[in-house]
């Protein structure tokens, strides 16, 4: 059904990650799309990193990739925010993090 998991998966998976990330915080900082620019910036990120995502799935369960980026883009994102923006959470989202970080560990551990 799938092939072996190679780096290059692995290395598409990350690409994945990274382009979401920048795709977040370009979409905050248009604004509301307000800088039309740096929102269509943002959403060619965006099909980048679905693009990238497609890829990695050839040999990475689909179930497993798509947990792996949405949860780590989640983290990343909330590191993101604080150091870019300035952005806190409160501890109910910390909880909450934590919890998707379970999640991910059960989803493929288990």
């Amino acid at each position: 059904m799938f092939s072996t998991v190679t780096w290059v998966h692995v290395a598409w998976l990350a690409a994945a990650i990274g382009f979401e990330l920048a795709a977040q915080v370009l979409i905050k900082l248009s604004d509301g799309f307000r800088r039309r620019a740096v929102g269509v910036g943002g959403l060619l990120l965006i099909a980048a990193a679905f693009a990238c995502l497609g890829r990695a799935t050839t040999a990475i369960p689909l179930t497993v990739a798509y947990a792996i980026w949405g949860g780590t883009g989640l983290a990343i994102a909330v590191l993101a925010g604080r150091v870019l923006f300035g952005q806190r959470l409160p501890a109910s989202a910390w909880a909450g993090l934590v919890l998707v970080a379970v999640g991910i560990t059960l989803f493929r551990f288990v």
